[in-house]
């Protein structure tokens, strides 16, 4: 029982990490869409490409990777609507 309970409270606490350095990254990019500048609906677009697939990560290792993309240059904010608009002219890796 105790080794659940111990397993439960550290997914829990996994999930509020993530969550914390997603707010963190969004934060220091910004903060809104560069293109319309909604702060709602907001996701990670790489407008140069990147070499990983996000689907065959884990959420953790996403986060780390969004990070890497930030610092390098090749990672912006755009709210759901303008990335829907953006993918079909530039593709699914923007």
């Amino acid at each position: 029982m105790k080794n659940r309970e111990a397993e439960i409270r550290y997914r829990e606490r996994r999930k509020q990490m993530y969550r914390e350095r997603r707010e963190k990254l969004i934060a220091a990019l910004g903060g809104k869409c560069c293109e319309c500048n909604s702060t709602e609906n907001l996701e990670f677009d790489h407008p140069f490409g990147r070499d990983w697939i996000a689907r065959q990560k884990a959420r953790w290792h996403r986060i780390v990777l969004y990070e890497g993309d930030q610092k390098a240059g090749n990672l912006r904010l755009l709210c759901s609507n303008c990335n829907k608009v953006l993918l079909p002219l530039f593709g699914d890796d923007l």
